[in-house]
């Protein structure tokens, strides 16, 4: 999830004003904000009939993301049994100034796969450094490989994979020390960071008045006893990758409410064309992602209303297109030749350097030996193949040897 920055979003079809303090459902009672998207925001939330954390994702008001916050339900439910997946509770509406706003209520997951590679230095290249990455990325990989193999049990196409949709577990400790930093700083009446509030993108202080501040205390107290349990557990929280946001998830044989899925950079050629897709499509995404993540930048630079640009340079830098495959497409007869070559090339300006083939570019471009940039290649390209047909499966792919 983003930081929060326009107060601009708070209006007729946007965000609900949500404030720590406030009981949501009659039983989840809010904290702080963890952050916000495109469509909604998300907070930490303490069940308070349970005692339990709870992250509940807000959607703005406007009727179209409504739609997209019952399909995410249905399809969480769907994957409810696997762990992979982001574990759904419940769906419930609230009212605010007026609109109503649909809320999902999950699990609490830490950081994003984005968070991270923000903090990697990804101009360090010396051996030691490529060495943890290829590490780090091997486990990312299997991670994210395991999730699309739970999506597939489940019939369910994710539409959607990006390093801001695939998150890591919290620790439960960690949850707490979160909840109680915060939940001192309110008892205290000390400025509030602006990112875990909500709308004016100022630090503020939230006044209490006895019986507010005596809820406060009460939250305070049962969380302080929930952590003083599972320390006495001595149980390590197993820390996974759990892929999450599936409002444009589908089934394979389920509606598809729009041809065109996946964010720009991680878009598929079968959905650039328009020509149907199933679960290798994820696959594709998926692909995308790890090259992203070993190196820093993105494979694919997606340019909207540029379907032959991004062909051709999937074209140099993964294999030679052929459009057979797409011939269904609605856009086959534009983009393709009867031959089924690319009926138009994009010509690379001067100032424009043209893409090297994948295997080039980790060594030409990021530092990598060719032993080492032959074997990341050798595992990536079965992931990124042009025909979907020809594409590897997450369970076939989690066998590989390189993981």
């Amino acid at each position: 999830m983003r930081q929060e920055s326009y107060r601009d979003y708070y209006c007729a079809g946007g965000f609900a004003d949500i404030r720590p303090g406030e009981k949501l459902n009659d039983k989840y009672f809010v904290i702080k904000k963890l952050g916000w998207g495109t469509f909604s925001t998300v907070w930490l939330c303490w069940h308070v009939e349970k005692n339990r954390f709870r992250a509940l994702k807000v959607v703005k008001s406007a009727g179209c993301h409504k739609t997209t916050a019952i399909n995410e339900s249905q399809m969480l439910k769907l994957c409810k049994e696997e762990k992979e997946i982001v574990k759904f509770h419940e769906l419930f509406t609230i009212e605010k100034d007026g609109y109503e706003h649909m809320v999902l209520v999950t699990e609490v997951l830490g950081c994003s796969l984005l968070k991270v590679m923000r903090g990697i230095d990804y101009e360090d290249v010396t051996s030691e450094a490529l060495r943890q990455r290829r590490t780090e990325t091997r486990a990312v990989a299997e991670g994210i490989l395991r999730g699309l193999r739970a999506l597939q049990r489940c019939d369910a196409i994710h539409g959607d994979i990006k390093p801001e949709n695939i998150l890591f577990t919290k620790p439960r400790l960690e949850m707490c020390d979160e909840a109680l930093e915060m939940l001192e700083k309110i008892l205290l009446e000390e400025d509030l960071p602006a990112d875990s509030i909500c709308a004016n993108g100022k630090s503020s202080r939230i006044e209490l008045s006895r019986n507010k501040r005596g809820e406060f205390k009460e939250i305070q107290s049962q969380i302080r006893k929930y952590k003083h349990k599972i320390e006495g557990l001595n149980e390590e929280d197993e820390t996974i990758l759990k892929l999450a946001d599936l409002g444009s998830s589908t089934t394979l044989n389920g509606h598809r409410p729009r041809d065109v899925i996946q964010t720009l950079e991680y878009r598929s050629p079968e959905v650039i064309t328009m020509s149907g897709y199933d679960y290798s499509a994820d696959v594709f995404s998926a692909g995308c992602v790890l090259f992203e993540f070993a190196t820093g930048a993105h494979l694919f630079h997606g340019v909207e209303e540029g379907a032959t640009e991004q062909l051709t340079r999937m074209n140099l830098v993964i294999e030679e297109l052929q459009g057979h495959p797409f011939r269904k497409g609605n856009c086959y007869q534009h983009l393709f030749k009867a031959d089924g070559t690319l009926r138009r090339r994009h010509e690379f300006q001067s100032d424009e350097p043209v893409p090297l083939h994948l295997r080039r570019q980790l060594t030409d471009v990021y530092g990598w030996s060719e032993f080492h940039a032959r074997r990341f290649a050798d595992f990536l390209l079965p992931m990124l193949r042009l025909d979907p047909a020809k594409r590897t499966t997450p369970e076939d792919h989690l066998r590989h040897s390189w993981l």
